[in-house]
């Protein structure tokens, strides 16, 4: 579980994914997927690694990606990665 404390109210939503080959961002590089501009992937975790995402960063199946993104953009998001994973 990965947390963001803060002294002030975020309005932003941080979602966690895990990755199954079955969706279609598999194999796909972040550069050729399209994020409103409210959003983007700030980590992936890949096996025990803590990877900076990239534009070359290819997702892979077994990987947990977390994204950030504005309340609004919340079901877009969803539509591309699926169900976030609960804790």
């Amino acid at each position: 579980m990965l947390q963001i404390e803060s002294r002030q109210e975020l309005s932003g939503e941080l979602m966690s994914f895990y990755i199954d080959a079955s969706l279609a961002v598999s194999g796909v590089p972040l550069s050729e997927l399209f994020f409103p501009d409210g959003a983007a992937v700030m980590l992936i975790v890949r096996d025990h690694d803590l990877l900076p995402p990239r534009g070359s960063t290819e997702l892979k199946p077994g990987d947990h990606v977390y994204v950030i993104s504005r309340p609004e953009d919340k079901g877009f998001i969803q539509l591309l990665f699926g169900r976030p994973e609960v804790d």
